[in-house]
């Protein structure tokens, strides 16, 4: 395998955050593009190229639902 290869193969992750309030209740967002556009999720996305996971979570959840994790 080429190096070339290699990084059009990468492997994609994401993170998912469950937000619980005091009241036990779970933090969804309602998602606005495919897939599953229009289905109920919990905040997340895809890590970045070498960024650290909870770094990735903290960004997501920054990005999508304005909280600090």
């Amino acid at each position: 395998m080429t190096q070339q290869r290699f990084r059009k193969e990468h492997i994609v992750t994401s993170v998912v955050a469950v937000i619980i309030d005091d009241q036990e209740r779970v933090l969804l967002t309602r998602r606005s593009i495919p897939p599953f556009k229009g289905m109920w999720v919990m905040p997340g996305g895809k890590i970045d190229l070498g960024e650290p996971i909870a770094v990735a979570l903290r960004r997501e959840v920054d990005e999508e639902v304005g909280l600090a994790v």
